[in-house]
């Protein structure tokens, strides 16, 4: 997956610039309630994360510091596209961990006061056209009569209105973030997305099933053979586990619970950019699907979403 990075000093260029300008027009909001009928007229039948209960949940139990925007673009008083932006003020000092059980040189043990101290001083409010909770698309979504580079455009044109409205707020934005999609999908014409920086993150994590693959033993059956032996050993000693549907008050029940296994996970992360709501999951499963638990002798050891696509 790719992303596009800028900071907002650069002008934005574009030949045909004027003629989208005069064309479309760019609302921002701050609740998804407020345009729930026309956000949907677009989102319905798409991806789950872009429906306006998911949307709900995350903005009534936001992650840590982060606050979401909402774009519609217009022609004329047809909806033709939306946008989701999240404003998020990164602290360094809190977003980076260093690693556990990490060997370190001489030289990095002297290293490390003047690194420390270097990175309490980098904070930056940013704004994201995208998820940071989720990995994939879910910036924005056009009808298909919109041409890519005109995409980009327009959310780089809503992306600086924002930007105007939080510097009259009080916030001063000096980064852009445009997250995730494709190497494809990058504009390969038009001046205005220049500047950018282009990084990829980590590998898409699609799982692409073959036609021959019937049951979970053609699955494993297409493993090599070091791989299944430790896939039948794994499967063998979960064998006493059981696996149970919570409710959302089941989960509200296991709230402490849960969230300290998520914490768990990410906590080892490198680089963690924010904290889920503590009430995040029960609302999260009343608004997409299943939470399932897994309850070796009645302690619970993991959970995870199921949802339909």
């Amino acid at each position: 997956m790719t992303n596009l990075t800028k900071t907002f000093c650069n002008k934005l260029h574009a030949s045909h610039a004027s003629m989208v300008d005069d064309k479309y027009s760019i609302s921002l909001h701050d609740s998804i309630r407020d345009i729930e009928k026309n956000w949907t007229i677009l989102a319905e039948g798409k991806d789950i994360f872009f429906c306006t209960d998911f949307l709900s949940c995350l903005e009534d139990f936001p992650a840590s510091g982060i606050k979401p925007y909402y774009g519609l673009i217009k022609d004329s008083d047809e909806t033709v596209g939306i946008l989701y932006f999240q404003s998020k003020y990164v602290r360094l000092r809190e977003n980076l961990r260093a690693p556990e059980n990490e060997t370190k040189s001489t030289l990095s043990k002297i290293s490390a006061p003047i690194k420390q101290a270097m990175v309490r001083l980098i904070n930056f409010q940013t704004i994201v056209c995208g998820n940071l909770l989720l990995t994939g698309k879910y910036g924005f979504y056009f009808k298909p009569t919109i041409s890519r580079d005109e995409q980009f455009y327009i959310v780089i044109k809503a992306a600086q209105k924002l930007n105007e409205h939080l510097r009259h707020e009080g916030t001063s934005p000096g980064l852009m973030l445009i997250k995730d999609f494709f190497s494809v999908d990058i504009p390969v014409s038009g001046e205005y997305h220049k500047g950018f920086t282009k990084f990829k993150v980590q590998p898409k994590m699609i799982l692409e099933l073959k036609p021959e693959w019937k049951t979970f033993d053609d699955y494993l059956s297409d493993m090599k053979s070091k791989y299944r032996v430790r896939a039948r050993k794994a499967l063998q000693k979960a064998s006493e586990i059981t696996r149970k549907v919570f409710s959302s008050d089941q989960i509200a029940e296991h709230r402490a619970t849960i969230h300290a296994l998520y914490k768990n996970v990410s906590d080892q992360a490198d680089f963690n950019a924010f904290v889920l709501h503590e009430h995040y999951f029960e609302n999260l499963q009343i608004a997409l699907g299943k939470i399932w638990c897994l309850l070796p002798i009645g302690k619970m050891i993991k959970w995870w979403l199921f949802s339909p696509v």
